[in-house]
């Protein structure tokens, strides 16, 4: 093994088995650290280390003093946000969508209001340098879609400096504890990016025969913790049990070199197949090759690739401890949610029983993106009784995917006519009162 595969391969079980495991003891001394910063006049340094202790736990201490510290840490979120680059509105475009019009009379007054969404986190503070926030909320209802699990932080909780409810996507319970226990305007939902997978692209394909025992959906970066899955197929040759496996991953990431060694150092050129880079169509073919799709992260945003499976029709495996995955989406019929121990035991299982799930039949009842739409207008309701009840078929929230970027989903559904143009027609302008020009300094 390379010298620098074996540094990176110590730094990995370091961080996964050592420092992942003290994440709350490490949470709660960086609040008190934090505690500390704030009381002695470093308000502003310690705010920003309150926020961090918090997402790397979060421990009983750092939600107690997240809580007593709110109408700092709002105010100062809003700050750090109005504070950062000015950037242009080409990823607003991108990675913002109007899902319903807002009905406007012949006077000018908003009789129903539209449906207004952002995907990514890093997109958040564009709206806030582009639109008059105020005028935004009196035409639509927000709805963000974070890209990472963890949301102390400004990005999202800037938008509680706001009067009107936002509706803000958490798969992961430990975020919408969160922001149910600050009780502000910010409405959390239970459904992630991994609740819009196009079922027409993910879908069972006739005649495909099963090639690969397990299959992985990745990228380069080592959060994806690539070496677990290595070393389990490793481990099970040792025993005497060879299984078939694809690997897949974009090209985001630093750990190419690292992964690359470590196959040829497992022994794995045979066993393991490496795709990179491949389209949605290539990877849904992938997915009906496969008996099992397994996701080995500890923490991220709620992931689609493990949903894609299930709309293909391959059942999942998802580690319990993983941070940022909905675990109640794994059942008796689309698969299971094990400790790493348990994985290639699992691994085995599913090769020679995968046949007897049906993940499809599951999520089209749960987690389709018509189910999963109906369901945001259920909680816009909870806000708004009267959203979308008096104009007919307008007033439906049109059913959107992500494929990956956020796109209204099928044509034959209503398509708002309202788009980012539009709405920076309407609720655009740096000096409209309520905006993004209240530029009130950080707390001191």
């Amino acid at each position: 093994m390379k010298l620098r595969t074996r540094i990176a391969y110590l730094r990995w079980h370091l961080k996964d088995y050592v420092i992942f495991p003290l994440r709350r003891y490490i949470s709660s001394a960086l609040a008190w650290f934090a505690y500390g910063l704030i009381r002695t006049g470093a308000k502003e340094r310690g705010l920003a280390l309150l926020m961090k202790s918090d997402r790397v736990g979060p421990s009983h201490l750092s939600r107690a003093l997240v809580k007593s510290s709110w109408d700092d840490l709002v105010l100062f979120s809003k700050c750090m946000v109005l504070q950062t680059a000015n950037p242009g509105v080409e990823w607003i475009q991108k990675r913002s969508l109007v899902l319903k019009d807002p009905l406007v009379d012949e006077a000018g007054q908003v009789k129903d209001k539209g449906v207004y969404l952002v995907k990514f986190t890093t997109t958040f503070p564009d709206v806030f340098h582009h639109f008059e926030l105020k005028r935004l909320q009196h035409h639509f209802h927000v709805v963000l879609e974070p890209s990472w699990a963890g949301y102390c932080l400004p990005e999202i909780l800037s938008w509680s400096s706001l009067s009107a409810p936002v509706v803000v996507e958490a798969s992961e319970p430990e975020d919408r504890a969160l922001l149910e226990s600050l009780e502000t305007n910010l409405v959390p939902v239970s459904f992630g990016s991994g609740d819009w997978v196009d079922p027409q692209v993910f879908r069972p394909l006739e005649g495909v025969e099963k090639e690969y025992d397990v299959i992985y959906v990745a990228n380069f970066n080592s959060i994806k913790r690539q070496y677990v899955f290595l070393k389990v197929l490793r481990d099970l040759m040792r025993e005497g049990v060879s299984l078939r496996a694809a690997l897949v991953c974009g090209e985001w990431g630093e750990c190419r070199e690292e992964i690359l060694d470590l196959i040829e150092e497992f022994g794995l050129s045979e066993e393991l197949r490496l795709f990179e880079n491949i389209s949605q169509s290539e990877l849904n073919v992938l997915l009906n090759k496969s008996k099992v799709n397994v996701l080995l992260s500890l923490k991220e945003g709620s992931n689609r690739s493990l949903f894609e499976g299930f709309f293909a029709g391959t059942p999942g495996i998802v580690l319990a401890n993983n941070v940022g995955v909905n675990k109640e989406y794994f059942n008796s019929q689309t698969g299971a949610c094990i400790s790493e121990s348990d994985l290639g035991e699992t691994l085995l299982f599913f090769s020679e029983n995968w046949h007897t799930f049906c993940p499809r039949e599951w999520a089209e009842e749960n987690i389709s993106p018509s189910k999963t739409t109906d369901k945001l207008a259920s909680a816009i309701r909870k806000f708004d009784p009267g959203f979308g009840c008096n104009n007919g078929a307008s007033g439906k929230i049109s059913v959107k995917v992500n494929a990956p970027e956020a796109e209204i989903w099928s044509e034959e559904l209503r398509t708002p006519t309202w788009n980012v143009n539009e709405i920076m027609a309407h609720c655009g302008g740096s000096d409209r009162e309520g905006g993004h020009a209240d530029k009130t300094p950080p707390p001191s």
